[in-house]
């Protein structure tokens, strides 16, 4: 589990090996992903801390599962 954000993940430069540049939109995700899913209604939940698992949280998939609870009875 790594919280950090995307660009700070991939390295934190300002620049690629190719000298492309790399822009920090401070998201959990790049930026695909997360905008996608912010634009398109949803949200990103992120564990708040380890899971038992490297990539499962149980804690983390009850809050999924009361999200799409709470946007079921918001409708």
């Amino acid at each position: 589990m790594d919280r950090r954000h995307y660009r700070e993940r991939a390295g934190a430069a300002d620049r690629d090996e190719l000298g492309h540049s790399i822009e920090d939109f401070e998201m959990s995700d790049n930026l695909m992903i997360e905008g996608g899913i912010k634009e398109s209604g949803g949200q990103l939940l992120v564990a708040e801390q380890p899971g038992e698992h490297r990539f499962f949280s149980a804690k983390l998939f009850r809050r999924c599962i009361q999200a799409l609870i709470n946007q079921s009875h918001s409708r």
